[in-house]
């Protein structure tokens, strides 16, 4: 019976001391005792997977030292980009089913994204990520539907440091900044300085996007629309996104001085209750 392409595939990737030796390889030529100081494999083994591969044609000697051929090394830079992808998936796994159904760019370029979900015993992970990156940042915009009082204060904190911010926010977070009087005093303050500029917007925000300087932070929403995940990436593609999507709800929203803030049409609302999707 011939040998498949998936055969192949099967007999690599189930063994790590394979995958080990042609990723070793991969790297520079080796001989059999380097490789066995490289890879920890015992030398019986090492010998079984260096005879397997030479069989394959994914091996050769040259001399002491033995190299990926070229049919080698097609394999494994195929097999590594599988792996890689298999890697995002995972990662991904917690957050996709959250994520915005018409995302404009491939999820390949959230392979190099970190990704923070809350969990017990930490169910704020994922907004204390937030709030760490905020810490160090030079400018910050920010869109979202939820307000959380107690970073106010912080927030002024950074703002007499020299940070800027420019917030874009639902209406129903606007609204209930105005019910705690701290707070209220504090956004005031904030609104009287140039360095923060506040937009409110009327309609549905169905996630919530940040960047902090060259960083694009993107938190999902579950079902009751509270972020329940982290997504931190540099990725341009992403970023530029992040960005464009920044403008075009800043530019449908009205922007809140101090003087509007008081003056704003105040209809009651219940408060957005906290993170639920604990993974």
């Amino acid at each position: 019976m011939p040998v498949t392409p998936l055969d192949d595939v099967e007999f690599l990737a189930s063994s790590a001391n394979r995958v080990r030796v042609l990723e070793t390889l991969a790297e520079r030529s080796a001989t059999r005792p380097e490789l066995h100081d490289v890879t920890g494999i015992s030398r019986p083994t090492l010998g079984r997977v260096l005879t397997d591969a030479e069989a394959r044609g994914w091996v050769d000697r040259a001399g002491r030292e033995y190299r990926l051929t070229p049919l080698g090394r097609l394999l494994f830079d195929a097999f590594g980009d599988l792996l890689e992808t298999v890697e995002t998936t995972q990662r991904l796994r917690a957050v996709a089913p959250h994520l915005p159904p018409a995302l404009p760019f491939d999820l390949s370029h959230l392979r190099d994204a970190t990704v923070t979900v809350p969990h017990s015993p930490d169910p704020s992970a994922h907004l204390r990520r937030v709030g760490d990156l905020v810490q160090t940042a030079e400018r910050v915009r920010f869109l979202g539907a939820n307000v959380y009082p107690e970073t106010v204060a912080r927030q002024r904190d950074l703002v007499s440091r020299g940070q800027t911010y420019e917030i874009t926010l639902a209406a129903a977070a606007v609204d209930v900044t105005r019910t705690h009087p701290e707070t209220a005093a504090t956004v005031r303050e904030l609104l009287d300085s140039d360095a923060v500029r506040l937009y409110r917007y009327e309609g549905s925000v169905p996630f919530s996007l940040v960047t902090v300087d060259d960083t694009a932070l993107v938190l999902p929403y579950d079902e009751e629309d509270t972020p329940c995940a982290l997504l931190e990436t540099s990725d341009p593609v992403v970023h530029e996104w992040v960005d464009r999507t920044l403008d075009e709800y800043r530019e449908a929203a009205t922007r809140v001085t101090a003087a509007d803030f008081d003056s704003l049409d105040y209809v009651p609302r219940t408060p957005a209750r906290g993170p639920r999707c604990v993974r």
